[in-house]
């Protein structure tokens, strides 16, 4: 009688280690989550403050930024070629691509 008594308490103690293990983990996720969260909040709070010193101080930027897009335009469409072909598949249904395609060869 004692052997199933004993082997009962030490079934009900594996569960509740595996339990205590899973919630466990399920709270670590969660901290390392939050954390992360914290961490992008932190470099985008950061971010802003810089670009709203640089505007404070009368820095007129536009020319960067539309460099930069130019620059990550390229460099998306040499990462994602296939993007590429939907996103100009959008434009044309929008009546967008149609416009800008046809202004484009003659500028040239």
């Amino acid at each position: 009688m004692t052997k199933v008594n004993d082997d009962a308490m030490v079934a009900v103690y594996r569960s509740d280690a595996e339990a205590a293990q899973v919630r466990a983990k399920e709270v670590a996720e969660a901290a390392q989550a939050r954390a992360n969260w914290v961490a992008e909040h932190a470099k985008c709070q950061s971010r802003r403050e810089t670009l709203k010193e640089i505007h404070a101080r009368g820095f007129d930027l536009t020319a960067e930024i539309e460099n930069a897009k130019e620059l990550e335009a390229e460099a998306r469409v040499l990462a994602f070629p296939d993007d590429d072909d939907s996103g100009s598949m959008s434009g044309f249904e929008s009546g967008e691509g149609l416009e800008s395609e046809d202004a484009s060869p003659g500028e040239d």
